[in-house]
């Protein structure tokens, strides 16, 4: 994946003081920091794959109607509304979610807030990675603990969101952050070292990384058919502003604390929708799209 730093500096820095690089599906994507922006990210993906061109050109769009429910609407060229609903998976279970766990998906939001500092309080539009150190990869027998249902957390982790926040602005003000180049920190919160790397390159759009690794599970069926009929309950308030409606569900990568993979079986399961059409949009190294059987 290659990014284009002359077209990242071409945008305008005033349009730019809510937005953040996003290096997903294989591309950099500047994205604006709010519920919508992601929204917009997330339907981006799904138009530019084959299933999702197939939606948008067998729908006819013309235009795009300004709403929240649905999450997009639009207007086609037979003179119908036609609906979409997004929603995201997120796979919760005591594995990677045990009491006085910090997440993969809280160091994310950590990250964010960190940034958002940054940006607010002293006009530096950060790029940070976080790498968690765990003495188990330096093991001899790391291999073997994979095998066993390797959980990835810090569940001895005896800190707070806001306090971790703090501690790693703390040590990001203790010397500045160059124009050019990386600063890179340790720094211990709870029992638990981190390695905090900042740098500016992507400047004037915040980054945040954080590198982690576990178990996938694989095909959450169960947690997926909860999404819909989670959906399924709001259908009636979708329906009554469009002719049609459909359902994206969203599964994000493991960068974001969604440890979850599909095999073959995603392809002929049946799901339970009064949606006309469900689709989901899952991440790898690209961006896929299924279009699930429902009953």
């Amino acid at each position: 994946m290659t990014i284009n730093n002359k077209k990242l500096e071409q945008v305008d820095k005033e349009n730019s003081k809510n937005t953040c690089l996003l290096l997903n599906g294989g591309k950099a994507i500047i994205q604006k920091n709010s519920k919508k922006g992601i929204e917009n990210t997330h339907f981006n993906f799904f138009i530019e794959t084959k299933t999702g061109k197939e939606w948008y050109e067998r729908n006819k769009i013309v235009n795009k109607i300004d709403i929240e429910k649905p999450d997009f609407l639009f207007e086609t060229s037979t003179g119908k509304t036609v609906g979409l609903e997004l929603t995201n998976l997120i796979v919760r279970s005591n594995e990677y979610y045990a009491a006085k766990h910090i997440s993969t998906a809280s160091l994310y939001t950590i990250g964010k807030q960190v940034c958002h500092y940054f940006k607010k309080e002293k006009g530096i539009a950060l790029s940070i990675v976080i790498d968690i150190w765990d003495p188990r990869k330096w093991s001899s027998h790391y291999n073997e603990i994979i095998d066993h249902r390797y959980d990835p957390g810090f569940k001895d982790l005896d800190a707070s969101i806001k306090e971790i926040k703090d501690v790693i602005i703390k040590v990001l003000l203790q010397n500045p952050i160059p124009s050019f180049g990386v600063v890179k920190e340790w720094i211990d919160i709870g029992n638990q070292k981190f390695c905090i790397s900042a740098d500016r390159m992507y400047e004037p759009n915040i980054s945040v990384r954080v590198n982690n690794v576990g178990i996938c599970k694989e095909d959450p069926f169960d947690e997926l058919q909860e999404r819909i009929t989670d959906k399924n309950t709001k259908y009636k308030t979708y329906k009554s502003n469009c002719d049609e409606c459909d359902l994206l569900v969203i599964s994000d990568d493991g960068s974001t604390g969604n440890f979850v993979t599909f095999s073959d079986k995603i392809n002929t399961h049946k799901f339970i929708s009064v949606f006309k059409n469900v689709y989901l949009l899952y991440f790898d190294s690209y961006a896929n799209v299924i279009k699930l059987k429902t009953k």
